[in-house]
């Protein structure tokens, strides 16, 4: 099975060659010979098409005859239970609403009565509309809530823009939208408990969508990192799964430190690869803050605890 894998910028290298039939030193010398802000193209077109298009008919190569079988993504969020997509999958929204209701309780229980608790869902989720019910998230959770369009679950081809967004999109790293519109709805520090409890992690998973323009956005990704500029949105291909990704097509999670992003310091990261692993298992490698840059990207592997 061939999976296009933008992980990083080698295995990048590795699945654009095998998927375009060539091999990896002649793509990588087309690649050092394509400065980005050089490649031609006509004005009427679009240049996150056009340049994927040049680089590949260097090769002789056509775009469209690039194939795969499907391609890894990347989940990103914070969550309390990060071993939960090992053994439950990544689950789309309303599947997971009442654990995710239950576990933020747990964080507040000091402050409310579950009888209160449960009245603040109702309020939230039913079809009277609460005093707060326009503002502080109310809005934005009733709209996730109701409609299957934003129920997920979502991805990321690019590991890199998951670890580090650009900008305007969402860090889920530091929290996913929806616990900030249940804590904006709530108040009661309900964010900031979160933010101190949950941990923050990639999924990599396998998926079977691929298409030209997934295969465009990771010849921008490579194009990029192989002339070191900063990534924009030509590389940006979200997934909507549409559906439960079964437990089985989870690669692994990882752990991140997002104090870590951005700086001259280094993100530290736990991987989880089997459902029961620990720091006995040797499924579960912890990568120490050598084997990861300042922006959370593993750099090489790590010893096996």
């Amino acid at each position: 099975m061939i999976l296009l894998d933008c992980e990083d910028a080698d295995s990048a290298m590795r699945s654009l060659a095998v998927g375009a039939g060539v091999d990896e030193a002649a793509l990588r010398e087309v690649l050092l010979a394509h400065k980005p802000d050089r490649i031609e193209w006509d004005a009427s077109e679009d240049p996150w098409v056009a340049t994927p298009r040049a680089v590949f008919a260097a090769l002789d190569v056509d775009i469209a005859a690039v194939r795969y079988d499907g391609a890894y993504y990347f989940h990103g969020t914070r969550v309390l239970h990060p071993h939960a997509f090992l053994e439950d999958g990544i689950r789309p929204l309303g599947a997971m609403l009442d654990r995710l209701w239950n576990d933020l309780y747990r964080l507040c229980a000091g402050q409310v009565t579950p009888t209160q608790w449960s009245a603040l869902r109702r309020e939230l989720e039913g079809d009277t509309r609460a005093p707060l019910q326009d503002e502080d998230g109310a809005q934005l959770y009733r709209l996730k809530f109701a409609s299957p369009v934003h129920q997920g679950p979502f991805a990321s081809l690019v590991r890199d823009h998951t670890v580090e967004p650009i900008n305007g999109q969402h860090d889920y790293l530091r929290s996913p939208e929806i616990v900030e519109d249940i804590a904006g709805y709530i108040g009661l520090g309900l964010q900031r408990l979160f933010e101190a409890r949950a941990t923050s992690c990639v999924v990599k998973f396998r998926h079977r969508e691929v298409n030209q323009h997934t295969v465009e956005a990771a010849m921008l990704y490579l194009l990029a990192r192989v002339h070191e500029q900063p990534l924009d949105g030509g590389s940006v291909y979200g997934l909507d799964c549409q559906g439960a990704v079964p437990a089985e097509d989870v690669v692994y999670i990882d752990e991140i430190n997002i104090a870590g992003r951005g700086s001259h310091g280094s993100a530290k990261v736990r991987r989880h690869k089997a459902a029961s692993c620990s720091r006995d298992d040797p499924r579960c490698r912890g990568l120490d803050a050598s084997a990861i840059d300042a922006s959370g990207r593993v750099v090489r592997a790590a010893p096996t605890l």
